[in-house]
């Protein structure tokens, strides 16, 4: 398994080869379900979006993004076919050595997803090709306050000095400590969700103004087009 440390080594150098013109980091917050949604969509639209998070995972592969989060809440998705997509995924990941992370409250999960999704993230965690993090049930206010948390601990137990706390420290003791902030953040409603929410100043935002089930590559191109408008 990479160290933390030595994995966030790795990162850097990958990609400081990557295009100027290609984010290295990009984020793709879902949102489902809009007010006044009819009730008898709810499967279809369901299936489509756990369709939408595997065609994310090969956007990334064939667009060569270091860094691609998908952040999306497990109630968008049924249980069979999340399971289905875990074990699509392993297979996916196996093939482009893809590394995925699982960040979130994924152990509420049904037990037998947790087991998947344990094996998805041991199966992967050697390889340093690309980076897939998937966002289950996450929220960017609690990923703060657990930082404090450990922040706080190392004082009480002497192993930190109050002075030291400074933005580095924070990040350090992030769920995503070891990644670059996002270049681009996709998101599907016209709100902010607040994926890696430390790390987003500066970031460019993109919104479809559309749901994630009617996600599509060519939404993803569109957002990668705007992305490299506003660097020039």
């Amino acid at each position: 398994m990479i160290e933390f440390k030595k994995l966030g080594e790795i990162i850097q150098k990958k990609v400081q080869s990557q295009k100027l013109d290609i984010p290295k980091h990009i984020i793709i917050n879902t949102q489902t379900r809009l007010p006044g949604l009819e009730p008898d969509k709810e499967d279809e639209i369901k299936k489509k979006s756990v369709e939408n998070i595997s065609l994310a995972a090969d956007l990334q592969i064939e667009f060569r993004i270091p860094i691609l989060t998908v952040s999306f809440d497990s109630d968008i998705c049924r249980d069979a076919e999340l399971s289905e997509f875990i074990e699509t995924l392993i297979e996916k990941a196996n093939q482009n050595k893809v590394r995925v992370s699982v960040i979130g409250s994924w152990y509420d999960l049904r037990g037998d997803i947790v087991d998947d999704l344990k094996k998805l993230i041991n199966e992967t965690q050697d390889y340093d090709n690309l980076f897939l993090n998937l966002c289950i049930n996450y929220d960017g206010q609690q990923e703060i306050v657990d930082a404090c948390r450990v922040i706080i601990r190392k004082i009480i137990f002497n192993n930190l000095e109050m002075d030291s706390i400074n933005k580095e420290l924070i990040k350090q003791n992030l769920y995503s400590s070891y990644f670059l902030p996002p270049d681009l953040i996709i998101e599907c409603s016209n709100r902010f969700r607040g994926t890696f929410l430390w790390d987003c100043i500066n970031s460019i935002v993109y919104c479809t103004n559309k749901t994630f089930d009617m996600f599509s590559k060519l939404e993803f191109t569109k957002a990668l087009e705007s992305y490299k408008r506003d660097l020039d």
